[in-house]
């Protein structure tokens, strides 16, 4: 029996009143990135469900099977779509929203276990006020549905358990329960969450997974604010158990690698960069897409954009590098602007020095 993902990425964003939610930036990487980058080594094939004219396909390529809802009429919907796409397969199916979760490896694989389980949905316990659907529990403290936060009482928003927009079911049920799916709520749309009343109507068991450590997902900006300090700490809290140290504040995104013995001054900010091993950033130190080797030191106030530093290279404040390839044991000093530059090895580049396009012995 296969894995299959369907992401649910066609929504509008009305909440977040962004119109590419799911294109947002999260620690330097779009969300939807994030989602199918997590399943990518799960699942054998992901169909990800979009509106006809979302930056998602651009985004991600086209290693993905793609189905365009036309008319935005709820995730009910685009899940049916996703259902008529597939077709008649055996298969698990993961169920995801485009906004999240974003889960780990350990929590997808106890989603796709699903054992004497009818249908798996991921859930946590959040106290404060927000916007996701809240788990309702039957008189024997069975799941028995979701109520979204739009159609909840007044009692049922006080529901501290909510549903994180993550769900697995075998595809048999899924197909079997798609086309009972009504719009009788406050958004008059299709709910994908109205399968799991469907389900346990059916005799069917709706396990709960607790995702307390997961990160959830996101409906408005605050909420995204929250996941992104949230996974922010997390990657210095995890470089810093590695070895790396960091004085003051910097960001780090989640695609770049940094070795032990490295120092991290305030204000810096990495983007998609590896640090070798005894790396020094002074403060206020901006990398994207950089490779810095071994024992380089790039002191206060420069700036490197799609640059490869060898070993042991020093390079003094006020720079700016862009397109370029620095060898090992070289020296530039303050105040230079280097663009389309190679730089051989031992060369001292000397003060308020300008070049593009050359070769420097």
């Amino acid at each position: 029996m296969e894995n299959v993902a369907i992401v649910l990425a066609g929504g509008k964003g009305t909440r977040m009143k962004r119109k590419t939610k799911v294109c947002e930036l999260l620690c330097g990487k779009p969300i939807i990135k994030h989602i199918v980058d997590a399943l990518l080594n799960k699942c054998d094939r992901i169909i990800i469900v979009i509106s006809p004219d979302s930056p998602v396909r651009e985004i991600l390529g086209e290693r993905f099977e793609y189905v365009v809802q036309n008319v935005a009429l709820g995730t009910g919907h685009a899940l049916k779509l996703a259902c008529e796409h597939l077709g008649s397969i055996n298969a698990n199916v993961l169920i995801i929203n485009g906004d999240g979760p974003f889960v780990s490896s350990d929590t997808l694989d106890e989603m796709l276990n699903l054992n004497n389980c009818a249908m798996k949905i991921l859930t946590r316990n959040i106290k404060t006020e927000n916007f996701f659907g809240r788990i309702i529990r039957d008189k024997k403290g069975a799941i028995c549905g979701v109520r979204e936060y739009k159609d909840c009482t007044s009692n049922e928003k006080k529901i501290t358990e909510v549903n994180l927009g993550l769900y697995s079911v075998e595809y048999s049920f899924l197909l079997h329960n798609i086309a009972k799916i009504k719009r009788n709520n406050a958004k008059n749309e299709y709910y994908a969450t109205d399968l799991i009343n469907l389900i346990y109507k059916d005799g069917g068991e709706i396990c709960g997974v607790n995702a307390n450590k997961v990160y959830a997902g996101v409906n408005t900006l605050n909420e995204l604010n929250a996941v992104e300090n949230e996974m922010e700490n997390d990657i210095l809290s995890s470089l810093a158990n590695a070895g790396v140290r960091f004085i003051g504040n910097s960001f780090v995104d989640c695609e770049s690698e940094i070795l032990e013995h490295t120092t991290i001054n305030p204000f810096c900010v990495i983007n998609k960069s590896k640090l070798d091993k005894n790396v020094t950033l002074f403060p206020q130190v901006f990398l994207e897409f950089c490779k810095i080797g071994e024992s380089t030191k790039i002191y206060h106030n420069t700036s490197l954009n799609n640059v490869i530093v060898g070993a042991n290279t020093l390079i003094l404040e006020n720079c700016i590098l862009k397109n370029c390839i620095i060898g090992d044991n070289v020296v530039i000093k303050e105040k230079c602007m280097l663009k389309n530059c190679t730089i051989k090895g031992e060369t001292v580049v000397e003060s308020g020095s300008y070049f593009e396009n050359r070769k420097i012995n």
